[in-house]
Order: structure tokens, then C-alpha cells, then sequence
């Protein structure tokens, strides 16, 4: 399967969830869901405590399939990722979590879609506000073109919109990284 993802500092969920559950104190993560021939089939839910739904989606013979959803642990939603077959194929969206302050919490951060493991079509990326920060348009997973705005919605000129858009991009994968390694981890 190929991924064109890097794993980079950027992520904000499953990052310190895996640090969460290597403290000696708090228990590993738990995948509840039906397993045919050891593999996971169907509906698959991740808690990292008896209390704390983290992850649900599905499994199809041992493979993410469908669409995946994060909370954080008040239980705001942080993401929602689609596979097809273990493969990053359709919507993905993110929010901000509880960690980033009441006035943040659940808008909007992203929103794209991937096919076939790459990231395609329109990508954006948003400013606390509801702006658009950035616009990134892929082709066969390679960036097209790149529009990028300041908070006032001004938009910024092309030389420095790309590496906004390239600054985005590495974060955007860092966080969809980490959580298909946090996925297959503990449901895999």
C-alpha cells in the first residue's frame, strides 16, 4: 500500500493518545469489534479507557474500510477519514480539538478529499475565524496550484501562498498519518 504521507510534530490527536497509553497509570487502548480469522470485521470502536470512545469505523477483512471518526476526550469530534480497502480514498475532515480553547473547539480546520492514498481535488485549510487560510488543488497527488489568505481574508501573493500551502500540507498529513498508525495499532 502506498502512503505519501509524513509523520511530522504537526499532530494533535493521536500523537498524545499514544503517549496517554503508555503511562503506566492509564490502561491501553482497547478495539472492541468482531474478528474473523484474527482479523477485525465490522464495526470496530477504539477506547482508550472504559469511559473514552476515541475511534469508530469499520473493518472489512482485516483492513480499514468506510469512514472512520476521532473525538478527543470530552468528546468533541477532531476527524473524520475515509478508507476504501486500507487506502485513504474519499472525505476527510478535521476540527479543532478541546485542547485549543473553548473559543476553537469543534470548527471547522480542514477539509479534502484522497483517492487512492493521495491527496486530490481542493484541499482547505481554515482559519479560527471560519476563513479560508489556504486552498491546495491536487492532481495525482501533487499540488496544481495554491491560494492563500490572511485572517482579513486578503489574499496572499503566489510565492508565499505555496509555501503556506506546503506548511499545511505537511501538517495536514503528519495528523492523517498518526492516526492511521493509531488506527491499525490497536485495531489492526
Amino acid at each position: 500500500m502506498m502512503f505519501r504521507l509524513l509523520l511530522t510534530c504537526g499532530c494533535l490527536l493521536a500523537i498524545p493518545h499514544a503517549a496517554l497509553a503508555a503511562e503506566a497509570d492509564k490502561p491501553e487502548p482497547e478495539a472492541r469489534g468482531t474478528k474473523v480469522e484474527g482479523k477485525h470485521h465490522g464495526p470496530v470502536e477504539i477506547w482508550t479507557t472504559p469511559e473514552y470512545l476515541q475511534t469508530a469505523g469499520k473493518y472489512y477483512k482485516g483492513e480499514p474500510d468506510g469512514m472512520w471518526t476521532l473525538w478527543d476526550e470530552v468528546g468533541t469530534k477532531v476527524a473524520e477519514i475515509t478508507y476504501r480497502m486500507g487506502s485513504f480514498t474519499g472525505a476527510v475532515k478535521m476540527w479543532h480539538n478541546s485542547a485549543s480553547g473553548p473559543r476553537l473547539r469543534g470548527k471547522l480546520k480542514m477539509r479534502g478529499s484522497f483517492n487512492d492514498g493521495w491527496w486530490q481535488g481542493s484541499v482547505l485549510t481554515y482559519y479560527p475565524n471560519g476563513k479560508v487560510r489556504c486552498e491546495r488543488n491536487y492532481v495525482n497527488g501533487e499540488i496544481t496550484s495554491a491560494y492563500a489568505y490572511l485572517p482579513s481574508g486578503k489574499e496572499i501573493p503566489a510565492e508565499e501562498a505555496l509555501k503556506v500551502a506546503l506548511k499545511d500540507e505537511e501538517a495536514d498529513n503528519a495528523y492523517v498519518d498518526a492516526v492511521d498508525a493509531f488506527i491499525r495499532e490497536w485495531a489492526g
